[in-house]
């Protein structure tokens, strides 16, 4: 049977559709440039440059174009931008940074409908260019469905999330924190936020825009974040959480 690409642009008649059983879909063959090991000592010394030249000497060793990025040659960029980009890959309203050969930060800015940043956002997580992905950045209206794919999943590297509602709903966060204990700093916009037990070891800055209830503002009253050094809220809080914050992180 002809394509349909084909079809249509000879002009024939789409075929009637099959009702018959639909064949699993066949799992995706892992990639071949691929060392677990090489990975994991990337990412545990993020900030050393030696890591990743080991990685670049087996990744030329199996002919993956990331070496030569690795090693500082963006030229293969533009001859491989699928490999490199793969989900962000002419997506609008994108940008992304690199360092030594992985994103170091993406930033998805605009009014997409509720599934499409989220889809997006699961699948770039998963891409072998964000093994070290520094900062997430979203600023659109799925907010609240962004949360559920941060929280679904594995441990992630990310040191900055910062999310812009743009005056919508931003979610439930209890289930992110696990996943994102190299966190440094947390920006959020938006409304109706529920944080839950918030215990993030590595976290120094949070703000938050947009009004809280009784439960968010007990929250950050109770959390644990030991390396906080700054807290930007533009609402003000109740007397008790208020009095409990200030005694437990006093200075800020």
């Amino acid at each position: 049977m002809l394509p349909w690409t084909l079809r249509r642009w000879l002009g024939l008649p789409d075929p009637e559709p099959e009702h018959g059983p639909v064949e699993p879909a066949r799992p995706l063959a892992p990639n071949p440039a691929w060392n677990h090991d090489l990975a994991m000592a990337v990412l545990e010394g993020r900030d050393a440059r030696e890591p990743y030249l080991a990685y670049a000497d087996w990744l030329a060793a199996n002919n993956d174009p990331r070496a030569a990025l690795v090693r500082g040659d963006d030229s293969v960029l533009e001859a491989h931008p699928q490999h490199f980009l793969g989900p962000l890959l002419y997506q609008e309203g994108v940008t992304v940074t690199w360092r030594w050969g992985f994103w170091e930060s993406v930033t998805i800015d605009r009014e997409w409908d509720a599934e499409a940043v989220p889809a997006l956002v699961r699948e770039l997580l998963r891409h072998p260019s964000a093994l070290v992905l520094d900062a997430l950045v979203v600023r659109a209206d799925c907010i609240p469905a962004l949360a559920d794919v941060l929280a679904d999943g594995d441990v992630l590297p990310l040191r900055t999330i910062e999310v812009d509602a743009r005056g919508g709903l931003l979610g439930a966060w209890a289930a992110v924190w696990s996943r994102v204990p190299a966190l440094r700093s947390l920006s959020m916009a938006g409304r109706a936020v529920s944080l839950g037990d918030i215990d993030l070891p590595c976290l120094s800055l949070l703000a938050i825009r947009g009004a809280l209830d009784a439960q968010a503002q007990w929250s950050l009253a109770r959390m644990s974040a030991p390396s906080l050094a700054a807290l930007d809220l533009d609402a003000p809080l109740d007397p008790e959480p208020a009095a409990q914050l200030a005694a437990r992180f006093p200075g800020l």
